[in-house]
């Protein structure tokens, strides 16, 4: 391959070294600190250039050694040569100890390695993959229109930040962070003054890059569900707030000997205290239940969600019975749901879909026989490497060859009209790619299919949904906590319904009858996702009355989950026209959840869709006593038509309008109206009267025009009126290419001819 470019990563490396012996310069004895770290990270970053990570591909080599005697002897001369450099080589060796159990993943990557490692991370591609996955890359700095919009975005930010600062450390201990900052004049002596403050500066500017700053990146939204994913971010900063904890609780205890002249009273000051500090976020853990609702609680005794999660979809009915106590409601049915198939191939889309089984298949030997696959990631070789070495001799797993397959039956689709982009397809350096999870997600759908077709006839296939694949759809039916993918289109299925129901009535009212399942968050958003998604499966179906009440469960099975609620809301409700149903649970969830923005956009829709509805009835009724309708009338009712979705009615409407119009922005108005209602002839007749009027002013219409001449045939007619919208705006033509598959599909003869 390539050889990889290292003058960005010296450059980097460079100006770290620099900032690194810069702040030491300003650090008592700080040179002792610095020259042997530069010297290590130095000497490693040689090794790197020159090979070294080629060493853990192969342990037994001279590469995999030579750097670890190399550091040995470092550290020897540190011990020797320096001024402390006991001090600096004892604390550079535990550190190295500690960090040396990373080493253990990469090395043994070779054996019989969980699937949940998302590539190798021994070789070069692998290991970026580790450090530069989804989360990373989502992160970017956000531009505001103004300095007030600026101050705006930061208060907001910092206030949720300080929220679960408040919640992460109580209300009570949080304030002791502060003490050091004021009580060192009274505490700290002359002698130990500026190293203390030069310390507490360093830990200042430490928490400030990993609050203020990781804030501004991270783009923190402040409701319930972002802040669980977020939170982990910010573990960095928590940990110089408890430094700081500790030392005000130190200070306040110092402080109470220098007031009282009394050791007793300081010790029973201290002792109070450290009692206080431990027992009060115990307590907050079981009286607090906003706490435990945002967060779950601390303890995880009767917490047995996890495996209930594991194992009741890997074994069914058995589980379940050998977990069932004596005097517990029985099973609905007690050999429903069954256990999976042996030799099963198991879908794991979320994130406990894929970990759980994981754990209960590889480290509990628990149904070892099951090949588990996430469908999140087919279309990440790095982590395709893993399952071609894993299952690669057991069961059909895509090839690289596949893989590209693949991504060309998507971008042919896609540009053909049978298939929804889903994500934006870029055109760079000649090559088509695709960006955003959900066009990734259609070429992992289209992975997930080869390697049904390919083994279906061997090896039973499950689902755990992560994102909606749609072809799954026909072959679905519910399976316990999960569903399974049968061999052949499965139409609905009366018994299999009813089991459906029965069981899950019963568990709803099994999870929600133990007092732990409400202080288990991670518990609730897992369950209720399983829910939502055969609910998913019903509706796709047309049994909506099933599709309902399965929605309802997973509400109830966890009320805050974004999913269960706007997936029953959108589904169910919208095409219901239950507009009251919608808004009572929008209170609702604002009520839990103060932050989410979304229940928002779903008010401004009902108002939007009630108005629409008044304005269409009052113009049917008109239209039905008058016969015909004003001119005035007939647009403001195709408009309404086109708002809700109705776009064949708007179209039937001003079909006949063309003719007689002659105002260019109606004529453009009649074109859109008509081409997405399906009146072509129409639409291009629209068009070509209004670029008679503008024939140099519009790229957007010619490239309209070319798409409603393809769609009829006239392909070279199509690409005429392409060049012209590239000979009126040649770089906002080519933007639009590159956002429109059916676009590029017509220009392809001209990438041809340049190639």
């Amino acid at each position: 391959g390539a050889a990889y470019p290292w003058a960005k990563s010296t450059f980097v490396f460079a100006a770290l070294l620099v900032a690194l012996i810069a702040l030491c310069a300003f650090t008592r004895r700080g040179f002792a600190f610095a020259i042997p770290v530069a010297g290590l990270q130095t000497a490693a970053f040689i090794l790197l250039h020159q090979g070294a990570l080629n060493g853990l591909t192969h342990p037994a080599s001279w590469w995999f050694w030579w750097p670890i005697l190399w550091n040995f002897v470092l550290l020897a001369l540190v011990w020797l040569a320096l001024p402390n450099g006991r001090s600096v080589a004892g604390a550079a060796f535990f550190a190295q100890l500690g960090v040396s159990f990373y080493a253990y993943m990469p090395i043994v990557s070779d054996l019989r390695n969980p699937p949940m490692n998302w590539g190798y991370p021994r070789t070069w591609e692998g290991f970026k993959h580790a450090i530069t996955r989804g989360q990373y890359e989502a992160i970017g700095i956000p531009t505001f229109p103004s300095a007030a919009a600026f101050f705006d975005f930061v208060g907001r930010q910092m206030k949720h930040y300080f929220q679960d600062v408040m919640v992460q450390f109580t209300d009570l201990l949080v304030p002791f962070a502060l003490v050091p900052f004021i009580a060192a004049r009274w505490v700290v002596t002359k002698t130990h003054r500026k190293i203390f403050w030069q310390w507490m500066i360093a830990a200042a500017a430490c928490f400030i890059m990993m609050s203020f700053l990781l804030i501004l990146l991270a783009n923190v939204k402040g409701d319930v569900q972002d802040g669980f994913i977020q939170k982990v971010k910010f573990i960095s900063s928590h940990a110089m707030i408890a430094l700081w904890i500790g030392y005000g609780l130190v200070f306040a205890a110092v402080l109470a000997l220098k007031k009282t002249k009394r050791i007793a009273w300081a010790v029973a000051v201290a002792l109070a205290l450290i009692a206080v500090s431990t027992v009060y976020p115990i307590v907050q853990n079981y009286t607090d239940e906003r706490m435990v609702f945002e967060l779950g609680g601390n303890e995880q005794n009767g917490h047995t969600f996890g495996w209930q999660f594991g194992a009741y979809q890997l074994e069914g009915a058995k589980a379940i019975k050998d977990q069932l106590l004596a005097d517990e409601e029985p099973l609905p049915d007690p050999n429903w749901p069954e256990r999976m198939e042996d030799f099963s191939i198991f879908f794991g889309g979320t994130d406990p879909g894929r970990f759980v089984p994981t754990y209960m298949i590889y480290a509990a030997n628990y149904r070892p026989d099951v090949y588990l696959i996430t469908q999140n990631a087919l279309a990440d070789d790095t982590y395709m490497s893993v399952e071609r070495d894993l299952y690669g001799d057991e069961i059909w797993i895509p090839s690289k060859e596949d893989s590209a397959q693949a991504f060309n039956i998507y971008v042919d689709e896609v540009q053909r009209g049978v298939r929804p982009a889903n994500g934006d397809l870029k055109i760079e350096n000649g090559r088509v790619q695709v960006t955003g999870a959900l066009g990734v997600m259609e070429i992992n759908g289209i992975l997930t299919k080869m390697m049904f077709d390919h083994d279906r006839l061997r090896h039973a296939f499950y689902v755990e949904e992560s994102y909606v694949i749609p072809w799954m759809y026909d072959y679905l039916s519910p399976h316990g906590l999960i569903m399974k993918i049968n061999k052949n289109p499965t139409p609905y299925n009366p018994a299999t319904a009813a089991k459906d129901a029965d069981f899950w009535d019963w568990y709803t009212r099994r999870l929600l009858s133990d007092p732990m399942y409400r202080r288990d968050f991670a518990g609730q958003k897992s369950f209720s996702k399983l829910r939502a998604a055969i609910a998913g499966l019903y509706v796709k179906k047309g049994r909506f009355a099933e599709g309902a009440q399965a929605f309802r469960e997973a509400c109830l099975l966890y009320p805050a989950s974004p999913e269960a609620t706007f997936r029953y809301v959108q589904e169910i409700l919208f095409p219901a026209r239950q507009w009251d149903k919608v808004l009572e649970l929008m209170d609702f969830t604002d009520a839990l959840d103060p932050n989410n923005t979304r229940t928002r956009g779903v008010r401004d829709y009902v108002v939007q869709i009630r108005s629409l509805l008044k304005e269409v009835s009052a113009l049917e009724a008109k239209k039905r006593v008058q016969n015909v309708l004003s001119r005035e009338d007939n647009y403001r009712l195709a408009q309404a038509y086109r708002a809700m979705g109705r776009m064949a009615d708007a179209a039937r409407l001003l079909k006949d309008g063309v003719a007689s119009a002659t105002d260019k922005t109606e004529l453009i108005f009649l074109a859109a109206v008509l081409s997405e209602g399906g009146f072509l002839p129409e639409a291009e007749q629209a068009l070509l009267k209004y670029l008679r009027q503008a024939p140099r002013e519009d790229m957007s219409a010619w490239a309209a025009l070319a798409k409603i001449q393809y769609k009829t045939g006239r392909k070279q007619a199509a690409l005429r009126s392409l060049q012209t919208a590239l000979a009126t705006n040649q770089k906002q033509t080519i933007e639009l290419i590159q956002r429109d598959g059916e676009l590029y599909e017509i220009a392809a003869p001209l990438f041809q001819r340049r190639n």
